[in-house]
């Protein structure tokens, strides 16, 4: 039989997950107005022999776990053409007991008022990242 650990969930981001399939849930009546609607999670464990990015010998290694779940609304029609993503990364450090999250979303939009001779494109990206010091 295989040893198996559970990963604690902190009710932050259980919450968050929640509200991400709610709203999963909730926006599936779009496709009635041409928006495709698709979603995932991706799950994951790695090893890191260096958790804190410094130098040796004063690395920390440690086993992290991931969950990300993900989604992605797209629209296009000959007015108008949208992209709408988010995603969002939860880690556990499993011997340095503690989590990070952080949130990814992008929006697009292009609109083209006068067929090919004028296109207006909008959009905007935030984006949370760990960097190296």
């Amino acid at each position: 039989m295989a040893d198996t650990t559970a990963i604690p969930i902190s009710a932050r981001t259980l919450r968050h997950l929640t509200i991400l399939g709610i709203a999963a849930g909730s926006i599936a009546p779009l496709n009635a107005y041409g928006v495709e609607v698709s979603a995932g999670i991706t799950a994951g464990a790695s090893y890191t022999d260096n958790v804190y990015l410094v130098a040796p010998p004063d690395e920390t290694d440690d086993i992290v776990y991931s969950l990300s779940p993900w989604i992605t609304l797209t629209h296009l029609s000959p007015g108008l053409d949208a992209n709408v993503i988010y995603q969002y990364d939860w880690y556990e450090y499993s011997d340095l007991d503690t989590t990070s999250s952080f949130h990814v979303g992008s929006a697009t939009f292009v609109g083209k008022a006068l067929e090919e001779d004028l296109t207006i494109e909008l959009g905007g990206r935030r984006r949370q990242v760990l960097s190296d010091p």
